[in-house]
């Protein structure tokens, strides 16, 4: 099978991990007793680090150097970090969601928008 079309695949495998770390940092500062957003948004960093070298180096095999796709990962993570703590508080805090479902909800309505900004515009 080619790289592009097990790349959904990667895709998914690739942002799980990095959905787990998230969850694992936004769970750990929650039972320290963070703020429920504050700790989603840090989990988000968290998991956007694992994020960028699975999806260049395994899902996309971009073959683009660092010093030109960081820039434009770190600005569409700026702008997916902003949509999930906002995605995220509305339904936290006026959804009244548990936290959890919140976060899952929230990551499910983004990850079909981050395949296709990390396939057109990032990693290309």
């Amino acid at each position: 099978m080619s790289t592009l079309s097990t790349r959904p695949l990667r895709f998914l495998v690739s942002g799980g991990a990095a959905t787990a770390v998230h969850f694992t940092g936004m769970g750990l500062l929650m039972a320290l007793h963070a703020d429920a957003p504050l700790a989603t948004a840090v989990g988000a960093l968290l998991g956007a680090a694992v994020n960028y070298g699975l999806q260049y180096h395994w899902t996309f095999v971009s073959r683009r150097a660092h010093r030109d796709t960081i820039s434009v990962f770190l600005l569409v993570t700026a702008a997916n970090w902003l949509l999930n703590l906002t995605l995220f508080t509305v339904l936290y805090q006026l959804a009244a969601l548990p936290a959890p479902f919140a976060q899952s909800a929230t990551t499910g309505a983004l990850t079909l928008l981050n395949y296709r900004l990390y396939g057109k515009v990032v990693f290309t």
